[in-house]
């Protein structure tokens, strides 16, 4: 018994499901070619997101050197995200910071960031301080921590908690908007 289909059948058969693949494919390139132009800007503009496993830098600021290292960062829109984050900081006039945020975000263009739930060390010859806070903005041209929702600096001869602060490079911490210290004796 010889095939189901004759030699016609099965040239139009052929000719049917070419002109079927001709379709679909013309049909993807029109697609392609009528793409949302703003669309295509904003990936070109924003670039692909990059995750960097285990990332360290180190940074020179205002005569300091500034190490910062994260587990994990991912770099979209022009902003850093990162993770596990350890900064570390040595100024000019000898005083030591030493910061741990599980959390925190970097803007690519400038050095400022955002640490979330900051823990950290400034240490001098005579003091050493300890602080934690929800929030910490680092502000690069001022060099200075801002602490838009508070912190609490413990020293040995007192705590300092407030409701706004900040601390420069030096290891001056400024309280605003509301402040309780308590005195150790």
């Amino acid at each position: 018994m010889a095939g189901r289909f004759s030699g016609k059948k099965k040239i139009y058969i052929f000719l049917l499901v070419l002109a079927g693949l001709m379709a679909f494919y013309g049909w993807i390139a029109w697609r392609d070619l009528h793409l949302d132009p703003d669309s295509i800007k904003k990936v070109v503009k924003e670039g692909p997101a990059i995750v960097v496993e285990s990332l360290s830098m180190e940074k020179e600021v205002s005569g300091g050197i500034w190490h910062i290292h994260a587990e994990r960062t991912e770099r979209k829109s022009g902003l850093i995200a990162a993770e596990q984050i350890t900064v570390t900081g040595k100024i000019s006039e000898g005083n030591r910071w030493r910061v741990i945020a599980p959390s925190g975000v970097f803007d690519e263009g400038s050095s400022d960031g955002v640490l979330y739930n900051p823990e950290g060390v400034t240490e001098s010859e005579t003091f050493t301080v300890s602080w934690e806070a929800p929030e910490a903005q680092w502000n690069s041209a001022k060099a200075e921590w801002i602490f838009p929702k508070g912190i609490s600096a413990d020293h040995t001869q007192g705590t300092l908690r407030g409701n706004y602060g900040r601390a420069t490079e030096d290891g001056v911490f400024y309280v605003e908007k509301g402040a309780a210290l308590t005195w150790r004796e």
